[in-house]
């Protein structure tokens, strides 16, 4: 009977590798809201997760808004959005650089966009829109993400 199971096992483990079914996306709320210091953990990813490779490896990194969630009806809060890099575990990913921190309280949309190699968010402060654009800068020790406020607005397109 044990040898059995153990075939039966094997077999199930094959069926899911061949499939691709091995390869979990992350929890992103769990994962990726960790900085967030959110009661109760109520942790959202505002719109969808986007995936591009921004630091050019040829692997796509995932950028990830997410906001605190309160009550029913109770005002939104600050957005934060998170860049991940591709290809790490799928329980504790890479974090490459954070674009937007929630204590900015800006309410991002979730909407990124990229042109020229950079990726661009957009969100609200209450009175105008900023721009906040990030580029890979592989000359730089260590490696990482530039940051910057961003003057154009239009090179968000397609965002609400």
């Amino acid at each position: 009977m044990r040898l059995r199971s153990s075939v039966l096992t094997t077999a199930v483990i094959a069926a899911l590798t061949m499939t691709g079914c091995d390869d979990a996306a992350p929890d992103w709320p769990r994962v990726a809201g960790r900085d967030l210091n959110c009661a109760n953990d109520t942790v959202e990813v505002v719109g969808k997760v986007v995936d591009y490779d921004i630091d050019r490896d040829g692997t796509e990194d995932h950028f990830v808004t997410m906001r605190c969630t309160t009550g029913e009806g109770a005002a939104t809060q600050p957005g934060q959005l998170e860049v991940f890099r591709g290809g790490t575990p799928a329980d504790n990913p890479a974090r490459l650089a954070v674009i937007v921190r929630n204590w900015q309280n800006l309410q991002l949309s979730g909407c990124v966009g990229f042109a020229d190699e950079q990726a661009f968010t957009s969100g609200t402060d209450g009175r105008s829109t900023v721009v906040w654009a990030a580029r890979w800068n592989p000359g730089a020790k260590p490696q990482r993400l530039d940051v910057m406020k961003w003057t154009e607005q239009e090179q968000v397109t397609g965002c609400p």
